[in-house]
């Protein structure tokens, strides 16, 4: 799941980096790296 999200979310920025690594993307914490980045992702890239 988290990777098919980050497939996504790169898709949608361009490849610009609004998210840590997928290291970094650790499964206790993915569910609150996704509901951070995408509020981010929202932010700055709306549309």
């Amino acid at each position: 799941m988290i990777e098919r999200w980050f497939r996504t979310m790169k898709k949608h920025v361009s490849g610009q980096s609004c998210f840590p690594s997928r290291e970094d993307a650790r499964p206790v914490i993915g569910r609150w790296i996704e509901r951070y980045n995408s509020l981010r992702c929202k932010e700055h890239y709306s549309g």
